[in-house]
């Protein structure tokens, strides 16, 4: 590859309602996005740092810190690896969220230069998302049903143990409303003790609930909370906060590995993880955290090389955005989002709503 060129832009995006995170909540997205370039401009292509506050360890200064101090030693190892077809390994401890966008950056340049995908088994298809509903009781009822107006078939709903009783309420009024297709995933962030957990569950319709994602505080009890309820858990804060406990735990407990690619360790990491939860037959379920168009028209394509294309993903979170980086908006078709279509739409960001704020030529 020729030599290269990089730079470092900073984005802030409104979102629509402040998003609850550990901690409270926020109002804006805030991110960087790291720019990879031919001398002569011919190819560029772009990936996206964008820690969460309450999900990620690294802060956003933290992180635009160590890329700094790693850019110019990352554009060597992508120059030299170019040749290789593969995702370029950068050699010791970056933070999640670095390791994401220099492997979506590097990635989406290989594609640039080589006219193909960045992901070599990606292929353009329609893949199904969730919903993600959260809010007031009325609001989560009218989210539910203009969501499967727009052909969601599969729909989250965040559930804590104060709002338990409200959202099992509400779950069992659409249970009655809509269709048998209709999935049901529910998402506690850790918020119940086995309990707890077993108390709530027991009142849902559970032929509608696909998994619980992260019930509970102590991740432990997962066998034996699925042994109480015949409900499944998806592991995702586990996985990186106890990696070792998903191998003891039977795939039969476990309804999904959720994998958000800047919180496991990047694509890398989250491909070795999927290949781990399809041997296991354990469905992966490919998510955002809250990321700009950038990084979820990569993901979309990521989604494509699962071996099971059925299993809705994680990424509807672009609606929960007030306006996004990228020149054309994303869209979705009957509840999937066109993945071909939004990887392309990702690669062509809007420089206006970016401040550059670094450069280097390698």
């Amino acid at each position: 590859m020729n030599p290269l060129r990089s730079a470092i832009y900073r984005y802030s995006i409104p979102l629509l309602r402040p998003l609850p995170v550990r901690g409270g909540h926020i109002s804006n997205r805030d991110g960087l996005i790291l720019e990879l370039s031919t001398p002569d401009g011919t190819h560029r292509s772009y990936g996206e740092i964008a820690p969460l506050p309450g999900l990620h360890d690294e802060t956003l200064p933290e992180a635009l810190e160590q890329l700094r101090n790693r850019i110019e030693e990352a554009m060597v190892d992508i120059a030299t690896q170019s040749s290789l077809h593969k995702i370029p390994e950068f050699p010791g401890h970056l933070m999640p969220s670095v390791q994401t966008g220099l492997e979506m950056a590097a990635c989406n340049l290989q594609a640039s230069i080589r006219g193909t995908f960045p992901l070599p088994e990606a292929i353009p298809s329609l893949v199904p998302l969730n919903a993600l509903v959260y809010g007031n009781p009325g609001n989560i009822e009218k989210q539910t049903l203009e969501h499967y107006s727009m052909g969601y078939r599969s729909f989250k709903f965040k559930v804590t143990n104060r709002d338990a009783d409200t959202v099992a309420e509400q779950i069992r009024l659409l249970d009655a409303e809509l269709e048998k297709e209709v999935e049901f995933r529910l998402d506690s962030n850790q918020s119940f003790d086995l309990d707890s957990a077993s108390r709530f569950l027991e009142t849902l319709p559970k032929q509608r609930i696909s998994y619980i994602e992260e019930p509970l505080g102590n991740p432990r009890d997962i066998e034996e909370l699925h042994a109480r309820t015949g409900i499944r858990i998806a592991l995702d804060e586990t996985l990186w906060q106890s990696p070792d406990i998903r191998h003891h735990l039977p795939e039969s407990c476990l309804g999904a590995y959720v994998l958000k690619p800047s919180r496991i360790g990047g694509i890398s990491a989250t491909i070795r993880l999927i290949q781990e939860a399809e041997q296991r037959n354990i469905p992966p379920i490919i998510s955002s955290a809250f990321e700009s168009g950038i990084s979820l028209g990569f993901y979309a394509l990521l989604c494509t090389t699962l071996r099971s294309a059925t299993h809705a993903a994680g990424l509807d979170t672009f609606r929960q955005l007030g306006t996004d980086i990228i020149s054309a908006a994303l869209e979705t078709e009957h509840g999937c989002i066109p993945a071909a279509r939004a990887w392309e739409k990702s690669t062509r960001p809007n420089m206006e709503k970016l401040k550059k704020i670094d450069q280097w030529t390698l």
